[in-house]
């Protein structure tokens, strides 16, 4: 197994610990003499246990969308082995599987990689209880644990993609929007490009009252909106594709007439939408709470610290769940970049540090040299430092002291248009990035419009 890229970290906590392990194909089953894979110290090798283990797996998270009746039914179909009472998975070491896009059930085309995987004779499931170390526990070249990139407990919720072309599974958490691309299979080569795109990023007007001279849209209060008419096929085609998430932005996206239909539209094509925003106003309206529920996550644009104070004062009186939100910050456009890493940290966001754009209004700027690192830093040695994540304008920009101080090369991405794409829904283009206009490409809305996103996407 390979771990190409991830976005954002997975955790688990258990008392019960069992592992996958890479082992000695002549290895034998150890403290097994029957399928009950709990606290007690096991080695699980055999075809035979490891279906028991992989079935009961496979149990347990089908009781999670359906009645215990049809969960063994189901399971029965896809393993061959009917539910005992008898045997058991402890609840804090089952792993969970991802659903289907419509989480209406498990994504079997990922489950049957998954079995294929765990049925090689050189790996083995080991068992035992963390809370205490034994001489007496079996340890088949234990040291070598496979990590796998999915969560216990079913506290998160994954659907999976597998890229039939590059050979490599992407899952997805629609909840806390984690990322994590893997292959079963050991390629030598991570991917660099996907077949059709993860993230869509997708301009619904260029209206903004702001005026902001740093605008790389060019946005303007005279500013046109996208037709509420082009939005399903859009996202019609995008859902058909099996993209995750958009990212909708302009202009200022809550001053579209029909961002509430935009929105609810993603979630229909099981889409998780996602938004930026700089309207404070929007987010104080009490009759935007509903459609706020739908979404995935809020990015909130900060200029100074004291814009954090407002947005935190607003979550905590309207009741707002935090995690929702993230700040978005253009680095070499800020000054004190520093104050604003501590305030967040202070208030529990997320930043996202934007690269400078020099096109619209921006490319009059000549933007500000300033060591974001070095404030990292800084934050992380007073232990102040927020979540943090960078674009890929600034990831392509500083690449070399992100290499420096030895950032993995698959927590961020340098290039657009290889896993995410651009549509400008309202001059009905599409392209690798939203600022590289001359990329742009004409979309015709009465062609089949599946065909012409994918074909795009594959030639950026």
């Amino acid at each position: 197994m390979k771990i190409h890229n991830i976005r954002l970290g997975f955790a688990a906590n258990s008392s019960s610990s069992h592992s996958i392990v890479f082992c000695n194909p002549d290895q034998t089953d150890e403290l097994l003499d029957s399928y009950e894979f709990g606290w007690n110290e096991f080695v699980a090798h055999s075809k035979e246990s490891k279906m028991h283990y992989l079935s009961l797996l496979l149990y347990y998270n089908l009781q999670n969308i359906m009645n215990s009746e049809m969960a063994n039914i189901v399971m029965q179909h896809l393993t061959g082995i009917p539910y005992t009472e008898d045997s058991y998975i402890d609840h804090q070491s089952i792993i969970e599987l991802p659903f289907s896009r419509d989480m209406k059930g498990i994504d079997t085309e990922f489950y049957k990689d998954f079995e294929d995987y765990i049925l090689q004779e050189d790996i083995a499931i080991l068992g035992g209880n963390d809370n205490y170390e034994s001489e007496d526990i079996p340890h088949p070249l234990s040291s070598n644990v496979i990590n796998l990139p999915l969560g216990r407990e079913f506290s998160d919720r994954y659907i999976a993609r597998k890229d039939k072309t590059f050979d490599y599974w992407t899952l997805f958490n629609i909840y806390t929007g984690a990322k994590v691309r893997f292959s079963f299979n050991n390629i030598k080569e991570s991917p660099t490009k996907a077949s059709y795109p993860e993230l869509v990023d997708v301009k619904i007007t260029n209206c903004c009252f702001k005026n902001c001279s740093h605008c790389y849209q060019d946005s303007t209060s005279n500013g046109l909106h996208a037709k509420k008419s082009d939005f399903y096929p859009i996202l019609s085609a995008l859902g058909d594709m099996g993209v995750f998430e958009v990212a909708i932005g302009g202009g200022e996206p809550t001053i579209h007439p029909d961002f509430d239909y935009i929105i609810s539209s993603c979630r229909y094509h099981n889409i998780v939408p996602n938004f930026t925003t700089a309207n404070l106003d929007w987010i104080c309206n009490p009759n935007n709470k509903g459609i706020m529920n739908e979404v995935g996550a809020i990015a909130y644009t900060v200029n100074k610290y004291e814009d954090i104070e407002d947005l935190s004062n607003i979550i905590d009186k309207y009741g707002y769940t935090r995690n929702k939100f993230t700040l978005q910050v253009i680095v070499e456009l800020t000054e004190g970049l520093f104050t604003i890493l501590q305030k967040a940290y202070e208030h529990h966001f997320r930043v996202t540090l934007l690269g400078f754009k020099d096109t619209g209004r921006a490319k009059d700027i000549i933007p500000s040299q300033i060591d974001w690192i070095k404030s990292i830093q800084t934050l992380i040695k007073e232990h102040d430092c927020p979540i943090i994540a960078i674009d890929t304008v600034l990831a392509k920009e500083y690449e070399k002291e992100l290499k420096k101080i030895k950032i993995p090369s698959h927590l961020y991405e340098t290039r657009d248009g290889t896993f995410s794409m651009y549509i400008d829904a309202v001059e009905k283009k599409c392209g690798p990035s939203s600022y590289e206009p001359d990329k742009l490409v004409d979309l015709k809305m009465d062609k089949d419009l599946f065909l012409q996103l994918s074909n795009n996407f594959f030639n950026f």
